[in-house]
């Protein structure tokens, strides 16, 4: 919700909207880890391994998406495209 309040700007990105949009990120990454359960009762989506196979292949997928974000070029501001 906190993303709501600070929304992106035209151009750029403020401060506010980076920080909630990394923390929700987190959150929904590590939440496989929290749901887990210990037991052969449970089903194997909630036990520890495949939770923690999860939550790496989120952080894995997270990582890939910031490092190709960040050595993309950006778009020019004058909208020619060069």
């Amino acid at each position: 919700m906190a993303v709501a309040f600070f929304p992106e700007p035209n151009s750029g990105a403020t401060f506010e909207h980076t920080t909630f949009t990394t923390l929700g990120f987190i959150a929904l990454a590590v939440w496989p880890c929290i749901a887990a359960r210990r037991g052969q009762t449970w089903a194997w989506p909630l036990r520890p391994t495949t939770a923690v196979a999860v939550t790496t292949a989120l952080f894995l997928g997270g990582a890939g998406i910031c490092t190709c974000c960040a050595t993309t070029a950006a778009p020019s501001a004058s909208g020619s495209g060069r």
